[in-house]
C-alpha cells in the first residue's frame, strides 16, 4: 500500500460513524481501541493470518466478545474491565464479560464477525512501526526536537 492510500485508510479508520452489530452500537475504532487490543493479545483484531488461523474456535469467539465489549460497553466499565483482564483474565471473564456473552445476540455477534472481516484491512492501516533511524557513518548524529 503506497503512504498515501495508507494515510487515506488511516483516516477512514478514526472518522467512520460508529457502526452497528445487531442491537449493539460500536464506538468508532480509535487510539485507545488499538491499545486495549494490544495489551489484551486480540490477535483476531491484529495478528497476522498465521495468529487467527492458529486460534481454536473457542478463542476466536472469546477475543471477538471482548472487541465488542471494549467498543460497546461504558468506557468507565472498559477501563475497569481491561485493567483487571491483564491482572486476572479468569476474573474478567467472569465478572464482564460472561454477563455481556450472556445478552449478546447470536445475530448481533455474526453481524458484527461480518464488519470485522470488512474492517480489518482498515485496522491494519490504523497500526504504525516506528523504525531506527540508519546511523551515519561517523556515528549517530542528533536531530533537532521535532516543532523547534
Amino acid at each position: 500500500m503506497n503512504p498515501d492510500a495508507r494515510t487515506e485508510k488511516q483516516l477512514d479508520v478514526f472518522m467512520e460513524p460508529a457502526p452497528e452489530a445487531g442491537a449493539l452500537k460500536l464506538r468508532p475504532f480509535s487510539a485507545g481501541t488499538l491499545t486495549l487490543c494490544r495489551k489484551l493479545g486480540l490477535t483476531m483484531i491484529l495478528g497476522s493470518a498465521d495468529d487467527k488461523a492458529a486460534l481454536s474456535d473457542e478463542e476466536k469467539q472469546r477475543q471477538i466478545t471482548t472487541f465488542l465489549f471494549i467498543q460497546s460497553a461504558p468506557i468507565e466499565t472498559v477501563k475497569k474491565a481491561a485493567k483487571l483482564a491483564r491482572e486476572d483474565r479468569t476474573a474478567f471473564e467472569d465478572q464482564y464479560l460472561l454477563d455481556f456473552e450472556l445478552n449478546l445476540p447470536v445475530g448481533a455477534m455474526a453481524r458484527a464477525v461480518e464488519q470485522l472481516a470488512a474492517g480489518i484491512e482498515m485496522v491494519g492501516a490504523a497500526q504504525f512501526e516506528t523504525v531506527p533511524r540508519e546511523e551515519s557513518p561517523g556515528g549517530r548524529q542528533e536531530s533537532p526536537p521535532p516543532n523547534s
